[in-house]
């Protein structure tokens, strides 16, 4: 593989997992907002923790592609 197909291979790759991890968060968001809203504190306070570090973790992961996506090949 050259240089100019690896570079075309990548950028596509990168863009995919970016929009992957987009609609991931997006999803996540929602989810969590919802499980937000319907249970009480006491209830799902577990599962809301649980829901931030998800978020926390899908967020590092998007950071992590768009750093990924932006390095120059």
């Amino acid at each position: 593989m050259d240089l100019q197909n690896k570079a075309w291979f990548y950028s596509h790759l990168f863009k995919i997992c970016r929009l992957l991890s987009k609609n991931f968060l997006r999803i996540l968001e929602e989810q969590w907002i919802s499980e937000q809203t319907a249970k009480s504190a006491r209830e799902g306070s577990c599962l809301n923790s649980l829901g931030m570090y998800f978020f926390i973790l899908a967020t590092s992961c998007m950071r992590l592609v768009d750093s990924l996506y932006n390095f120059k090949l």
